[in-house]
């Protein structure tokens, strides 16, 4: 009898620890779902910013490329007025070149005069 008593203490044990187990088991299933769920969750984000990445790409390449259409149309105004200066200053140069000496002769008197006040 006291075998048959250490045998069913025995298969007690084993049932507590199998029930322990089961338990243990449970228990990291219920987590598997739990990190299952949080990937998911963090995969959508991943994909929801690859997403906004990608528009603020987009964007910033239509930016740029209106950047440079406007950095085109400046150098081209730039590039008038250098030439309508350019212009300017050669207009000028030939008028005074046609006053010649009469001019030089004007601003001579307009020294003496300021010298003599």
């Amino acid at each position: 009898a006291d075998e048959i008593d250490d045998i069913r203490e025995k298969i007690n044990e084993a049932d507590d620890a199998l029930k322990d187990d089961k338990a243990d088991i449970d228990e990291i299933k219920h987590e598997i779902k739990d990190a299952s769920k949080d990937l998911k969750t963090d995969k959508d984000q991943v994909k929801k910013i690859e997403g906004e990445v990608d528009a603020a790409d987009e964007s910033l390449r239509k930016d740029t490329a209106e950047i440079d259409e406007i950095g085109a149309e400046v150098d081209k105004a730039l590039g008038a007025v250098v030439s309508d200066t350019d212009s300017e200053k050669a207009a000028r140069e030939d008028k005074e070149d046609k006053a010649g000496p009469e001019k030089e002769d004007k601003e001579d008197n307009k020294e003496d005069k300021e010298d003599t006040a």
